[in-house]
């Protein structure tokens, strides 16, 4: 699941929780100082997993003592979760880590929730990837969906992937320059979300999207709430930390919630504005 879990052994992780400067003595009321920076360090647990929270606050020119940081965490927790005014430099002992996994097992999973209630035959999946590398997604997607629609620089790994899913599952992958009559269409690099302006059909995408050019974007999604975050960090950012280095099983059922362009909901409503669109 993760290049930080080794031997089946999960490394403890850390969050850095930042607090306003409480005011140092009397002459540093009077002259408005911040105290000089403490760090305390605490083991939390949720859904199972620990993690170790450090809490400290910014000197007067806001900077953090990662020395202190770095002493008071064991010597063999390495990553570290920080807000992003303050990440970890390459010098502080701790490393930020790439949690890239659980936004895209995120992003297959709620495009297969999205299809509760609506009828085989109308779940037709559009997939715009132009460098081809997300054919490993479409047997966990024709499971949902009845056929897919591709749009794909990369037509020779679809035409591949395609024979093995008509002998595999006997649906039907189709190429395609144009993504019209699809009940979604899945964009897995939000970077080629450009590439699908004025797309007829709701676009699903990882990353966040206000919205625009006429489209209906499904984006940002999120499985916690704002409140089991650590403080100053993204429930986001936490959850692909507890997927990826715990193992926590979050998202299997899809997103809780996500955000249709801009407006957040919850994954039913989004699953009945598909619905609406496969009755019309």
């Amino acid at each position: 699941m993760s290049e930080y879990i080794t031997s089946g052994v999960v490394k403890l992780f850390a969050c850095l929780n930042l607090i306003p400067p409480p005011r140092a003595g009397l002459l540093g009321r009077a002259l408005g100082f911040p105290a000089r920076p403490k760090v305390s360090a605490e083991h939390k647990t949720f859904l199972s997993a620990e993690y170790l929270q450090l809490t400290t606050w910014p000197d007067r020119k806001g900077q953090v003592d990662w020395l202190s940081l770095r002493r008071a965490a064991p010597d063999n927790l390495r990553v570290l979760l920080a807000p992003d005014s303050h990440p970890p430099p390459p010098d502080s002992g701790f490393i930020s880590p790439r949690l890239e996994g659980f936004e895209v097992h995120l992003l297959l999973r709620t495009a297969c929730a999205l299809t509760a209630g609506i009828p085989i035959y109308r779940r037709v999946i559009g997939l715009l990837d132009p460098a081809g590398s997300a054919a490993w997604m479409l047997p966990a997607l024709l499971a949902h969906y009845s056929s897919a629609r591709v749009c794909s620089q990369n037509r020779a790994v679809y035409r591949a992937a395609g024979e093995e899913m008509m002998a595999s599952l006997g649906a039907h992958v189709g190429l395609s320059d144009h993504l019209s009559g699809c009940l979604l269409v899945l964009v897995p690099n939000s970077g080629d979300l450009g590439l699908s302006a004025r797309c007829p059909c709701p676009v699903l995408t990882a990353g966040s999207y206000a919205g625009g050019n006429g489209m209906t974007v499904f984006s940002d999604f999120s499985v916690l709430r704002e409140e089991d975050a650590p403080p100053g960090l993204s429930p986001s950012l936490f959850a692909a930390a507890l997927w990826e280095l715990c193992g926590v099983p979050l998202g299997e059922s899809g997103a809780r919630t996500l955000r249709i362009n801009g407006r957040r909901v919850d994954i039913q409503t989004a699953a009945n504005f598909l619905r609406g669109r496969a009755k019309s």
